[in-house]
Formats: C-alpha cells, sequence, structure tokens
C-alpha cells in the first residue's frame, strides 16, 4: 500500500512538474512571440520614418525648384519691363523725329 501511495505521490509530483514545465515553456514562447510582435513593430516604424524623410526631402527640392522658378520669373518679367521701357522711348524718339521732321 504504502509503495502504491508512494507511487502516485510520485507521479502526481512529475505531473506537477510536467504542468510547471509545459507552462514555462509557454510563457518563453509567449515572451518570443511578443518580442518578434516589437520587432515588427520597430521595422515597421523605421521605414515610416524613412518615407518621412524622404517625402519631406521631396518637399524641400519642390520647394526650391519652385523658388528658382520664381526667381526666374521675376528675371523675366524684368525683362519683359525693360523691353517695353525700350520700346516707348524708341516710339516717343520717333514721334518726336516726325515733330521735327514735320516743323522743317
Amino acid at each position: 500500500m504504502i509503495e502504491e501511495e508512494v507511487e502516485e505521490e510520485d507521479e502526481i509530483e512529475e505531473e506537477e512538474e510536467d504542468e510547471i514545465e509545459k507552462d514555462e515553456i509557454k510563457e518563453e514562447e509567449e515572451i518570443e512571440e511578443k518580442q518578434i510582435e516589437e520587432e515588427e513593430i520597430e521595422y515597421e516604424e523605421e521605414e515610416i520614418r524613412e518615407e518621412i524623410k524622404e517625402e519631406t526631402k521631396e518637399e524641400e527640392i519642390n520647394e526650391e525648384k519652385l523658388k528658382k522658378e520664381k526667381i526666374i520669373e521675376e528675371e523675366i518679367n524684368k525683362e519683359k519691363e525693360g523691353i517695353k521701357k525700350i520700346k516707348e522711348e524708341e516710339e516717343i524718339e520717333e514721334e518726336e523725329e516726325e515733330i521735327e521732321d514735320e516743323e522743317e
């Protein structure tokens, strides 16, 4: 009888140890899964940061292009104004010459 009780106790103890071991393994697996999830999240966050950097860089490039285009446009407008003034001056000179010719 005692031997049977000891065997039963041993079996119970062994089952408890098995349960504890299973629980530990399960806990380790959960920890590993969480670590993997965290690594994936970190990777995704890094990708997003890189995308934002690229977008920001593109925006800066576009802003620079717009500034340059505006400067060029202003220069063209200045040149047009200069040409317009020259034409006006030439017309005035022609008119003055015509008036002088008529007076003579």
